[in-house]
């Protein structure tokens, strides 16, 4: 009997969805406490390898870019962007894809919800997070362990989408390359999370106002990357779509949420090359 890829394909997703929505963070849980004994690899090997131009960022570069980050990122209030996933398995010759939706509110509300090739839901609102999933055209809220941990990592991701990389120093070596591309690269401090996650590398849009695609690449060559498009910054978003409390999901309706018009940050949708269908 033949291999049905498609049905593997859709349930490598499920599984591997949550931790790749939480940016691969998540391997944080199986460490404890960041030790900084044992050297990280270089981040110079996460430069891509067909820009041959690039560099990597001084000290004091660095420093500058960072903050210019925080300075532009820091104040923002919201954020909507939607998202395509694709995962690299060096045993599958097709890739993993996936289509959804990201949104923030300061400080710490953040919902992510993947639409294509199923439909899940992850909030987190303050202390607490809920986790749905659409079965049989009915909502199912799940159970889920270790939310403390889950907890951290979102507000790690908060952090990020407020160019908060400094405060990632405990857990991160950082640095940056400057190419086709400008790169902030984030190489784990511990052992244990390095040998899921290597490195992860945000990629900055030209303008720098919003980061354009997060790479989780991992050791044995397989990677994770989200790329993000049709960003807007600054709306109303109702505090409905991050409740948890409810058995369904809070609805998002289409079109925009609010009346203003959204900051330009000059994020569009990818080309049709880069569509995941």
């Amino acid at each position: 009997m033949g291999f049905d890829m498609t049905k593997i394909c859709s349930t490598l997703i499920k599984l591997l969805a949550p931790a790749i929505i939480l940016l691969g963070c998540l391997c944080l849980s199986a460490a404890d406490p960041v030790k900084t004994d044992t050297p990280a690899a270089s981040s110079e090997t996460c430069t891509k390898p067909d820009d041959v131009n690039a560099r990597k960022l001084s000290d004091e570069e660095l420093d500058v870019l960072l903050a210019n980050m925080e300075k532009e990122l820091g104040t923002i209030k919201s954020l909507k962007t939607a998202f395509i996933q694709e995962k690299h398995l060096s045993i599958f010759s097709d890739v993993i894809k996936a289509k959804g939706l990201c949104l923030f509110k300061a400080p710490d509300l953040v919902r992510f919800e993947i639409n294509e090739p199923f439909h899940s839901v992850f909030i987190a609102q303050h202390k607490k997070v809920a986790k749905y999933e659409l079965l049989r055209d009915k909502w199912q809220k799940l159970d889920i362990p270790g939310r403390d941990r889950i907890l951290m990592v979102t507000k790690q991701i908060a952090a990020w989408l407020q160019g908060k990389f400094r405060d990632q120093n405990g857990i991160y070596n950082i640095s940056a390359t400057v190419g086709q591309d400008t790169i902030v690269i984030l190489t784990p401090k511990d052992k244990r999370f390095r040998e899921n996650i290597s490195a992860i590398e945000l990629t900055l849009a030209e303008n720098k106002k919003h980061i354009s695609s997060v790479n989780l690449l991992e050791p044995g060559g397989d990677f994770t990357i989200m790329k993000f498009f049709d960003q807007q910054r600054d709306i109303e978003l109702s505090d409905e779509i991050f409740d948890t409390s409810g058995s369904t999901p809070t609805k998002i309706e289409p079109g925009r949420t609010n009346t203003d018009s959204p900051v330009d940050d000059g994020s569009k949708s990818p080309s049709a090359d880069g569509d995941s269908k």
